[in-house]
């Protein structure tokens, strides 16, 4: 593993006829050849560009701008490391 990057994946239940939200932290893990989430793992030759947008003060937005589309994952903080080892590691996918 190159870099890893935490995000939250907010769960809905319904207990004694309320609703209530739980937050659950899950890893975004990169590797030389794939990047894999909770949910999905995508070859790096399928993610395109890794982007972050600030939402508000306690979260933000990453983004894996894949093949099958955008994919957006909840971070409470700003993924630089998690970006710059994604760049680093795709520019030697080109050479």
């Amino acid at each position: 593993m190159i870099a890893s990057q935490s995000y939250i994946k907010v769960i809905r239940k319904m207990e004694w006829n309320r609703q209530l939200f739980e937050e659950v932290e899950l890893r975004i893990e990169l590797y030389e050849d794939k990047i894999v989430t909770g949910a999905n793992s995508f070859r790096l030759q399928d993610v395109f560009d890794v982007s972050f947008k600030y939402s508000d003060a306690s979260y933000g937005f990453l983004y894996l701008h894949t093949n099958q589309g955008v994919f957006p994952y909840t971070v409470k903080n700003v993924p630089h490391d998690f970006i710059f080892h994604y760049q680093e590691t795709r520019k030697l996918w080109k050479c």
